[in-house]
Order: structure tokens, then sequence, then C-alpha cells
């Protein structure tokens, strides 16, 4: 394939993909009066990374010239099922995400709502201990009375703590599913980790290693022994 068509195909690639950024909000929508210029990415019917059908049928052209230089319908037929194969795994992903985010976020309510409930009890439990301890004082209540209300304070303060534990877990949780589980968006002050610039520094490497060791890994030549002597000397 010369530069020219391959230039082209990627005209058309691209040209496709401004297409379904920019006009694709507006299609079977009211006429928009001339001076009215999309200047901004409008919200679709489509979700982020999705294309139309056109879009898809471009591509699987693309594909197929890039491969075979020339139409063959056979390839082109496997092209558009190969890209209508990627389609329907992006749906199945976004469903997934949104599944995830909404699962995380009813935990995160229900977390919430049980610490408020749970500090209530805590708060009055404490009160009716005290209130057991001042009977048992005038010896209205038994010593059994004030261990019964001491395990009803105990046991409530170890379900907040585990509420306290499911809301922070939950959190967690909804930040991975939104993809904020990094170091920005927990505000680490840690070193950030530049994808970029670790490509640059390890593109020419092999098989991830360095092409030079470190210093600790290098081994020194060892002398060359004269002919005829052993490991421990010459004879």
């Amino acid at each position: 394939m010369d530069n020219d068509l391959r230039d082209r195909l990627r005209g058309v690639a691209v040209g496709a993909a401004v297409g379904d950024a920019l006009g694709m909000p507006l299609e079977f929508g009211p006429p928009s009066p001339a001076d009215n210029l999309v200047r901004a990415m409008l919200p679709g019917r489509l979700p982020a990374g999705a294309f139309t059908d056109d879009t898809e049928m471009a591509l699987g052209i693309v594909e197929v010239l890039t491969a075979h230089g020339r139409i063959h319908q056979d390839e082109l037929a496997r092209a558009k099922a190969h890209i209508e194969a990627r389609r329907h795994e992006l749906d199945a992903a976004h469903r997934t995400v949104q599944q995830q985010v909404a699962s995380a976020w009813d935990r995160l309510l229900a977390a919430t709502a049980a610490i408020v409930a749970l500090r209530a009890e805590v708060r009055a439990n404490d009160i009716a201990l005290q209130g057991v301890q001042e009977e048992n004082l005038v010896g209205a209540r038994t010593v059994l009375d004030v261990l019964d209300a001491e395990q009803e304070l105990f046991s409530s303060r170890v379900n907040l703590v585990r509420a306290e534990r499911d809301e922070i877990l939950a959190s967690f949780q909804l930040k991975a599913a939104i993809g904020e589980l990094t170091t920005e968006g927990l505000g680490l002050p840690v070193e950030r980790y530049d994808a970029e610039r670790n490509y640059r520094v390890t593109r020419a490497r092999l098989m991830g290693l360095q092409i030079d060791p470190p210093p600790a890994l290098q081994r020194t030549t060892p002398a060359a022994r004269p002919i005829g002597a052993s490991q421990t000397g010459t004879r």
C-alpha cells in the first residue's frame, strides 16, 4: 500500500471520529440555525468510546484495505464482525462499571445510615448503664443487671466500629469503581508515577531488563590462568 492511500485511510478514520464526537449528538434532531455552530462536544446517545454504525463500517473498510490493499468481501465481513464484538465488549464493560458504582454507592449510603443509628444507640445504652449503676448503689438493681447493661453498651460500640469500617471500605470501593483510587484521587503525598516518562526510559530495554546492569550485579572477568594450571594453583 502506498503512502498516499495510507494517509487517505487515516484521514477517513480521523474524520469519522470527529463526526461522531461533534455531529452524532445532532442526528435525528431539529435543524439548527446556520449561525449556531457546534463549538464543544455535546452529550449524545452513545457512551464515551463508542461510535456510530457509519464509523463501524468505515473502520472495517480501513482495516481490510490496510491488510490486503483491496476490498475483500470475506475479510470485510470478518472485520465488521470483529469490530461489532469489540463494541459489545465495550457496552458490557460500561454496564459492569455502572453496576459496580451503583452497588458501592448503595453500600456507602447503608453504612452511613447505620453509623447514625448506632451512634444514637451507643448514647442511649451509655445513659442506661449509668442509670442501672445508680440504681445498683441504692439496692434497686443487682450486679447482674449492671453486667447486662455493660454488655449492651459494649455490643453497640462493636457494631458502630464495624459500620465505620464498612463505610470506609465502601468509599474506597466507590473510588475504585469510578477510577479515582489513585495517588491523585486520594491526595497522597508521594511521587506520582509518570507512565509516559517510564515508557521513554524503558522502551530501549529488552525484556524489561536494563541494558547496563547495576554495579552490584556486574561480574569481574577472572584473569586467564596459564596452561596447565589447576584450580588451586600451577603445577
